[in-house]
């Protein structure tokens, strides 16, 4: 298969990832990817959370969930980063 549609596969996996949370193909992908496993549940779903906020290739409900998610607990953006006006998303 052509890298472009491995690659167009993978993203929409991703995505699919992204809006369901799938835990799973998360855990999946550290391993297979050789990444450090995260401590817990709560820091792999804040991972998840930040990254699934920063996708443009997603609706933005999901994103503005993600949003949320992390507010409730006290969290910020990928490095730190302001959050945009509430309501708004950067694209």
């Amino acid at each position: 298969m052509p890298i472009n549609k491995r690659v167009d596969k993978a993203v929409r996996e991703r995505n699919r990832a992204y809006m369901a949370m799938d835990l799973g193909y998360f855990r999946a992908a550290i391993v297979d990817g050789n990444h450090p496993h995260p401590s817990s549940d709560t820091v792999l779903l804040a991972s998840i959370h930040k990254a699934r906020y920063e996708c443009t290739g997603i609706p933005d409900k999901y994103r503005h969930e993600s949003r949320a998610w992390l507010e409730q607990q006290g969290l910020t953006r990928y490095r730190g980063m302001p959050w945009p006006p509430a309501g708004e998303l950067e694209k």
